[in-house]
Parts: C-alpha cells; structure tokens; sequence
C-alpha cells in the first residue's frame, strides 16, 4: 500500500508548530505534520519564521515525503492515523 503526495501547498499551524500535507493511500487521505524541530535541524539552525519553516519545507520536500512513506509502509503512525515527522 504505498503513500503518494499530489504536490499541495503546505500549511503551517502556529498551534502545533508543525507543516501539514496530505497524503494518498488507497485506504484514504493521511495526514502528515512535519514538526518545527524536525526543520530546523534539517538546516542545523536554532529558529525560524513560519515563511522560513515552509523554505525549509520546500527545500527538504522530497526528504520529508520519503520518511513519511516509509513510516506509512512501517506502520509507525499516531492513533489517530496521522504521521509525525519529529526531530527526535
């Protein structure tokens, strides 16, 4: 069952500090939050704006997209279904 990403426009939340894209599978939409550290040790800095967290997010994309497929495929998802992309 594989996770396929339809190139949306990221969407930050301020609440959770997190990236959020959606991704396909044939069991539905998954939702995929990317975490603020998760960018910024992408980059190795300590802070950013929300319009730098989505440069960072672009620049690292397809990265970001391949760690989701695999915990897709790996089942390492939140109880709600969602994937979180962590720094830790």
């Amino acid at each position: 069952m594989a996770l396929t990403f339809l190139n949306e426009i990221p969407i930050y939340n301020p609440n959770r500090e997190t990236i959020r894209v959606v991704g396909i599978a044939s069991s539905g939409h998954v939702i995929c939050r990317v975490a603020k550290t998760a960018l910024l040790a992408y980059e190795n800095v300590e802070e950013a704006s929300p319009s730098e967290l989505l440069s960072i997010f672009a620049k690292h994309r397809r990265r970001v997209e391949q760690v989701a497929r695999e915990r897709f495929l790996t089942g390492l998802q939140q109880a709600d279904g969602s994937i979180l992309i962590s720094a830790a």
